[in-house]
């Protein structure tokens, strides 16, 4: 039996962005994973194989290219600004429960469910879901976590499952929206042939990955919270917002590392590694710790350059998240809703319970007085 060595741990930013842009490196097959777990064990993890082989984070070739596709047509960035206002006022209306003059968690009272929402409404499900679907989805994402046992992978498969079955419904019947929900767009026989089981998979798997987007959002709620409120004016000036935002979003991705397997004999970060050599690159390490009372967003490299690190938030290459713009719509709208409400927020506690996760950091809880 060959004996792979340990994962190669990659840091520098730079070497990061060429690694997921090498047609060399692959991501890794969890599907094939899945299927020799489930052959070995005799446990059902059919549910789980059906949605790795839709999740394009986990696949290669020719299967990544036809899904991205697929998805690509609703994911520009001019169809998904379609969406602007519908994403701010969903914000604006959970932000508007949010009690004034108390403390509050703002991960289950503001950035769960307007991210769960929003999710709802772009995808074409029912909104009055939201919690449901938000908990599936937190449970189901945990399959990119190293050594789950085989218990907790059943677990993960029901909930993959009972999504499935909830989700039929309204794939084979979409609800009508304005603009039309994903699930409108990519059923339309004019644009796809996508059977019904396939978009299932497929809207399973976005939002999931809007998951990333709510801790993203959770952790720079955390950043903003530690700043002086002079330093956060920045967040509101529409001069300034987009650039602003950027240095936010990449000193606050919820992602610390993605994997990638070498498909030939390749180097990376000047080792040699063998044909099936793991890469972890660590994207989170290429953010700055922020230092409380100071502007944490200019992200420094390791080349000392200060203002041209690489934004690897959203990843590189060709599996480049396809959702970025609709992260970026939504981070901007939400934090401008808290910032404009309460532009003084502050943290309740020093003390942050963070999510138990290697492959996802935020905290669980974010108690702040607002």
């Amino acid at each position: 039996m060959t004996v792979r060595p340990s994962p190669l741990s990659v840091s520098n930013p730079f070497e990061i962005r060429r690694i997921l842009r090498d047609r060399n490196f692959d991501v890794i097959n969890l599907a094939d994973y899945f299927t020799q777990l489930q052959t070995g064990s005799g446990h059902d993890l059919s549910h789980l194989i059906g949605l790795s082989n839709h999740v394009l984070f986990f696949l290669n070739g020719d299967a990544h290219l036809q899904g991205r596709r697929a998805w690509l047509p609703f994911f520009r960035s001019d169809n998904i600004r379609r969406w602007d206002d519908q994403i701010k006022e969903i914000v604006e209306t959970v932000a508007d429960t949010l009690p004034h003059g108390e403390d509050v968690d703002l991960v289950s009272a503001f950035a769960s469910p307007a991210a769960a929402t929003i999710s709802c409404r772009v995808l074409g499900l029912p909104e009055e879901k939201r919690s449901t679907y938000d908990a599936w989805a937190e449970e189901i994402r945990w399959i990119t976590e190293p050594m789950l046992s085989l218990n907790r992978l059943r677990k993960i498969n029901q909930a993959v499952a009972d999504f499935c079955t909830d989700l039929k419904p309204y794939v084979e019947q979409p609800i009508q929206l304005h603009p039309p929900s994903f699930i409108s767009f990519i059923t339309d026989k004019n644009r796809s042939n996508a059977d019904t089981a396939s978009v299932v998979w497929s809207v399973i798997a976005l939002f999931i990955a809007g998951q990333s987007t709510r801790h993203t959002l959770t952790n720079a709620l955390l950043r903003i919270a530690e700043l002086a409120p002079s330093a956060r004016a920045a967040l509101l000036d529409p001069t300034e917002s987009g650039p602003e935002l950027d240095r936010v979003i990449q000193a606050s991705g919820a992602v610390q590392y993605l994997a990638r397997t070498a498909r030939n004999p390749v180097d990376a970060d000047s080792k040699s590694l063998a044909k099936g050599d793991q890469v972890n690159v660590q994207i989170a390490s290429t953010e700055r710790d922020a230092t409380p009372r100071q502007c944490p967003f200019a992200q420094p490299n390791h080349s000392g350059d200060k203002t041209k690190a690489p934004q690897l938030a959203f990843g590189a290459g060709l599996h480049r998240c396809i959702g970025e713009e609709l992260a970026k719509i939504t981070l901007r709208h939400s934090l401008s809703a808290i910032l404009k409400r309460s532009p003084n927020f502050r943290l309740s506690s020093a003390e942050i319970p963070w999510n138990q996760s290697k492959a996802i950091r935020s905290p669980a809880a974010l108690f702040c007085s607002l």
